[in-house]
């Protein structure tokens, strides 16, 4: 039998490795607020998710009802150790209709019945490390993205619009816990004014606080405020969750909340990520 103070150093030393080589995902499927984590060099990363939302209104629209996107997917590239590019969207969407209001897009609407369906929206980026997060400085980074018009307005999902958005980003640590912000400017087309623009203050706080080894809390609260019109309304939604690592592999649930009228009055997540590569 090994001595009592060795075992306990083996055990810590495991349990320091496991933290160590335990991968940490480039982006935080659940959440709306961007943090400072990398892809190693070479490496590739996918996730897969879903997300019920409750009592979802469509102002451009004028529909209410239950929100459902299918698929979430994102995929990440590292482009080197501080920097990486994304692809993100939503192959299905589905809104069961529950409330109908005279809105600039109903007269184009095409579907019958009370649900509607589509394609979502795919977003193109890149994020940016600038500085490294550690106990004793903060890191700083900046991320890119453009969104592209896939949802037909006539759906009622969506507004034909291409939207830019650029976020700076802030990290810091307390303790075991992570804590990251968001600000940036996001520039949306107004799909109800021809040649016009709403410019969108974009904002988030979130946190990422161990449980355990292999066991994390997430949660942030994010949005866009601003001037707006139907299809550029104000946002914000806060999040609440759980994260667990498996070796390259992650998986989350959580619940939401929205802040924002427009927003879901309640709403489920769940999903997956895949990390590999060197």
């Amino acid at each position: 039998m090994l001595p009592l103070q060795f075992r306990r150093a083996l055990a810590s030393l495991a349990a320091s490795a496991l933290l160590a080589t335990a991968p940490a995902a480039a982006h935080i499927r659940m959440l709306g607020t961007e943090n400072l984590e990398m892809l190693a060099e070479g490496q590739y990363q996918l996730e897969l998710g879903a997300v019920l939302r409750g009592d979802e209104s469509f102002p451009l629209s004028g529909l209410t009802g239950d929100y459902l996107q299918l698929g979430n997917i994102s995929f990440e590239k590292a482009l080197g150790k501080d920097a990486f590019f994304f692809v993100r969207g939503t192959p299905y969407q589905r809104l069961s209709i529950d409330r109908r209001a005279a809105a600039p897009n109903t007269p184009n609407l095409t579907f019958t019945g009370n649900t509607t369906d589509a394609v979502g929206n795919f977003t193109f980026g890149t994020k940016l490390r600038f500085s490294r997060t550690s106990a004793e400085s903060a890191g700083f980074g900046f991320q890119f993205a453009v969104e592209m018009p896939n949802t037909p307005n006539e759906t009622g999902l969506g507004n034909d619009e291409t939207n830019f958005f650029g976020t700076f980003i802030g990290e810091i640590m307390a303790g075991d816990t992570t804590l990251f912000a968001n600000l940036g400017l996001g520039i949306l087309g107004i799909p109800s004014a021809l040649s016009s623009q709403s410019d969108k203050i974009l904002w988030g706080v979130g946190f990422v606080s161990p449980i355990s080894n292999d066991l994390e809390l997430i949660g942030d609260v994010s949005g866009r405020s601003g001037s707006e019109n139907p299809g550029t309304e104000d946002r914000g939604t806060a999040h609440l969750g759980v994260r667990s690592t498996a070796g390259d592999w992650q998986w989350d649930v959580g619940v939401l909340h929205g802040i924002e009228a427009a927003d879901a009055d309640w709403g489920l997540t769940a999903g997956l990520t895949h990390r590999w590569g060197r």
